[in-house]
């Protein structure tokens, strides 16, 4: 793992692409309310497992996101295939969302997703041409952004699946491990 390396100014992300065959890559991005490290320490292992290369991000704004997309995507960077899939937990999903509008992603997972108001608008939160797949994973006792909001806007993209996961809460770190379904 390499920590730490600076993509764009004073912004940094922690890779993770090991020697060996190229891997399919994650971008996870966190929510607003931590750094790359926080809240998404349980997905680096379930990434390797599934034998992928992940890369956790710093952020400020999505803008910052795209930048560290475009610097993960650079031909012989790092030792990832051309398959890219944007991870977004909390306030990140709308993040993961807004830049699979606009560009190509081979799929976008959130986790515990805290989307804006009219997340699916005519220029924002839309996967472009709805051909990129959305895997959302929300709790059910989620009391800052509702399962049923959620699941009312998985059902306005093309291409997406609703998987609610019973008595969780809104910090999916904070899930018993009765409620790991989600690492399958």
């Amino acid at each position: 793992m390499l920590g730490d390396v600076a993509y764009v100014h004073d912004l940094t992300l922690d890779a993770y692409a090991p020697p060996g065959e190229p891997r399919p890559a994650a971008v996870i991005i966190h929510s607003s309310r931590g750094n790359k490290r926080t809240h998404v320490t349980q997905l680096f292992d379930v990434l390797d497992r599934a034998g992928y290369a992940w890369f956790s991000v710093d952020y400020r704004t999505g803008a910052d996101v795209a930048e560290a997309v475009r610097y993960v995507r650079c031909p012989g960077r790092f030792n990832i295939t051309n398959q890219l899939v944007l991870i977004g937990v909390d306030t990140g999903a709308q993040i993961a969302l807004d830049l699979a509008a606009q560009d190509e992603f081979h799929g976008v997972v959130t986790m515990g997703a805290k989307l804006s108001q009219g997340a699916l608008s005519e220029t924002r939160g839309r996967p472009a041409d709805g051909a990129t797949p959305v895997l959302m994973f929300h709790g059910t006792d989620d009391d800052e952004y509702p399962a049923s909001q959620a699941e009312a806007v998985c059902r306005q993209l093309p291409k997406c699946s609703f998987h609610a996961e019973p008595n969780a809460i809104h910090d999916f770190e904070n899930w018993h491990p009765d409620q790991w379904s989600w690492k399958t």
